[in-house]
């Protein structure tokens, strides 16, 4: 990964996939019990037809559940909306935790379940060897390698999470 020939690749993080969903979703449904209880939720889809992406059935089949997908749920083909119909309390949706980072940490998203995925794979900044960076290109390629997330134990932050909100709403009620 991350080694192609005439290439320069700067590793920016790895592929964790985790279940996440806005307060107010689990304020009105209740935390998932469990992965089966997962598979029972409204789940947000990522339909893109032109990049392949891990889907809820690859997602569940990692931790040894079979998931059928019946087309239920809300189906959308574009990730930047994906995100903004979790944050909107549409349903679950598929988090990439490099690209949820912030609405995690802002409160906007919250872990659905204490469940990471770590793919194996992972996202790179890449250029041409034989192509200097123009100066407005190697900022971008800077910030990104500045601004990505570095998790030290991703379950561990999962589970802090999820237990902070499961106190938040047993208060409530």
């Amino acid at each position: 990964m991350g080694d192609w020939p005439n290439y320069r690749a700067f590793r920016f993080g790895g592929e964790n996939l985790i279940p996440v969903c806005s307060p107010t979703y689990l304020t009105q449904c209740g935390l998932p019990r469990d992965l089966l209880d997962l598979t029972r939720r409204t789940l947000i889809h990522l339909d893109e037809p032109h990049r392949p992406r891990p889907a809820w059935k690859e997602w569940f089949a990692h931790f040894g559940v079979e998931f059928e997908d019946g087309g239920e749920g809300l189906r959308l083909n574009d990730y930047s909306l994906v995100v903004q119909a979790a944050i909107a309390g549409q349903g679950i949706a598929l988090g990439w935790t490099h690209i949820i980072d912030y609405p995690l940490s802002e409160g906007l998203l919250v872990p659905a379940l204490a469940a990471n995925w770590e793919t194996g794979y992972a996202f790179f900044v890449v250029s041409n060897r034989s192509v200097d960076l123009a100066s407005e290109a190697k900022a971008v390629k800077d910030w990104v390698l500045c601004a990505r997330v570095i998790p030290s134990s991703p379950e561990s932050a999962l589970y802090s999470t999820r237990t902070n909100l499961s106190s938040r709403l047993d208060a409530r009620r």
